[in-house]
């Protein structure tokens, strides 16, 4: 740190970069730890389910599901995107898509528009986020329970995008115009959400264990607006698209947020 930055009480260039360097171990243990949080509670309620105790598998799920929406685009996924987690790149681009695949959000949109996002933040360019939108009393209440609203809003998105639609003004379009490589992924990566998230239903089906779908596929609508993000980083320039074709846009997770995020473009 040089004398100036620190008469100043800023940073220079070089401490700042050795303050955000990925620690491995450090990332690693938090982790394990999270992940160990998870599986251990979805543990204990698929063991309560099994026992005909399903008031208490859920009751269980409850710390669970207000923890889940950290892994979205608000919170864990959003750290991933920016490579900041771990210092192998492709563990963090990894890790971002399964975050993101878990909160029912399209990585490839995400990959598109956020940088964006940061160089326009609140701007008119920003087609992720928007400060002059406000939580209504209905929406609180999808936020503090199940919104199922959202759960509805984001199959009908992500099944818009594996068909190679995307919702939303003419930044948006720009983006990814038909045909180009960006929309591609874009379908490509919701085809991935819905085909895993599909498979993930089934599986839990098969093992006889339907407390999973309650804990694992309906997690990121499961009161999600206990750890998500605050209500102005709500509705995206593709939600508002939707409003204009006469669709009411929810509150949205920045991320996954958006869900974590969340909620998160699709």
């Amino acid at each position: 740190m040089t004398e100036g930055s620190l008469s100043t009480g800023g940073l220079d260039r070089e401490t700042y970069r050795r303050l955000i360097r990925p620690r491995n171990g450090v990332a690693l243990a938090h982790l394990g730890l999270r992940t160990g949080f998870h599986l251990g509670i979805l543990t204990l309620a698929s063991y309560l389910a099994s026992e005909g105790r399903l008031f208490a598998a859920l009751l269980v799920l409850t710390p669970h599901w207000a923890a889940w929406s950290f892994l979205g685009w608000a919170g864990l996924g959003h750290e991933l995107a920016h490579r900041n987690v771990l210092s192998w790149r492709q563990a963090n681009v990894a890790l971002f898509r399964i975050c993101s695949i878990l909160t029912w959000s399209n990585f490839a949109f995400f990959e598109l528009t956020h940088p964006i996002h940061h160089r326009h933040t609140l701007g008119p360019a920003d087609i992720e986020a928007n400060a002059g939108v406000r939580i209504s009393p209905r929406q609180v209440l999808g936020l503090a329970g199940f919104d199922f609203v959202g759960l509805v809003r984001r199959i009908r998105l992500l099944t818009l995008n594996a068909a190679g639609i995307i919702p939303g003004d003419e930044r948006v379009q720009a983006l990814a115009p038909p045909g180009s490589p960006e929309r591609r992924a874009i379908r490509n990566g919701a085809r991935w959400v819905l085909a895993i998230q599909a498979g993930l239903v089934a599986g839990f089906l098969a093992a006889g264990q339907p407390i999973l779908i309650a804990g694992v596929t309906l997690a990121p609508f499961c009161l999600s607006g206990l750890t998500g993000p605050s209500p102005c980083f709500s509705t995206p320039a593709w939600r508002r698209g939707l409003r204009r074709r006469g669709s009411r846009s929810p509150p949205g997770r920045f991320g996954s947020a958006r869900s974590g995020g969340s909620s998160t473009p699709t």
